[in-house]
């Protein structure tokens, strides 16, 4: 039997270093890079904890495990793995995750994982060993982006629309949300339509870059 999926995440707001909390207060997550998981910015999310993810390269190896557990110590909800991830990549994080929880004190598994598998060849091909990587996977990323510039291939083309139904599909047989990426470059009607084509394909929600967004995300894959 498939486990059941956790909360429904239909907007995950990329926050930038400036941005002030009531832009991004609507949003189901937030999304901020390593960069901001000092001192100095520890304050401005304290009170979106819950829901506060940060963006990790996993194959920065040589600083994968101190930033992890930063991230743990900061106490955000989950990481990402961005933008290149594999089956090993997740089992890595959860064992460093593991050491960073027991550390701190903290309950194990409390810290999620959302992997990013439909951007690149290698990793979306593997991406059917997401299943049983671990229990601490939230939902699973990409949809196609950089996979149409690196091929060189327009947004319609057949291998996208391979890419886009392989996350779906090994999201729904892990029992994890599928997201889409981010259009920074669209807004209103052209949004909204993107909203609706990534819901009719399967996702669930959508990587976002602005208030306006986040309106239009939380209407259009609440409405699912």
């Amino acid at each position: 039997m498939t486990k059941p999926r956790p909360t429904l995440l239909k907007s995950l707001f990329m926050v930038g270093e400036a941005e002030p909390s009531a832009l991004f207060a609507a949003a189901d997550a937030l999304v901020i890079d390593e960069t901001q998981l000092d001192e100095e910015s520890e304050g401005r999310f304290s009170g979106f904890l819950d829901r506060l993810a940060v963006l990790i390269d996993p194959a920065d190896t040589d600083h994968l495990a101190e930033t992890l557990a930063l991230a743990v110590k900061r106490g955000v909800a989950g990481v990402i793995l961005a933008p290149r991830c594999r089956m090993v990549d997740v089992q890595k994080a959860d064992v460093l995750l593991s050491a960073s929880e027991a550390a701190q004190g903290l309950t194990l598994g409390a810290t999620r994982i959302i992997a990013n598998v439909g951007d690149f060849a290698d990793s979306l091909l593997a991406a059917g060993r997401m299943a049983g990587a671990s229990a601490r996977l939230l939902a699973l990323a990409g949809s196609g982006h950089q996979l149409a510039q690196s091929l060189n291939i327009e947004s319609g083309a057949a291998p996208l629309t391979v890419a886009r139904g392989l996350v779906v599909l090994t999201a729904a047989s892990a029992g994890v949300w599928a997201l889409a990426e981010a259009d920074e470059s669209l807004s209103g009607a052209a949004f909204e339509k993107a909203c609706l084509q990534d819901c009719a394909d399967g996702y669930c929600g959508k990587f976002v870059t602005s208030p306006e967004q986040v309106d239009t995300a939380n209407r259009v894959f609440g409405n699912a």
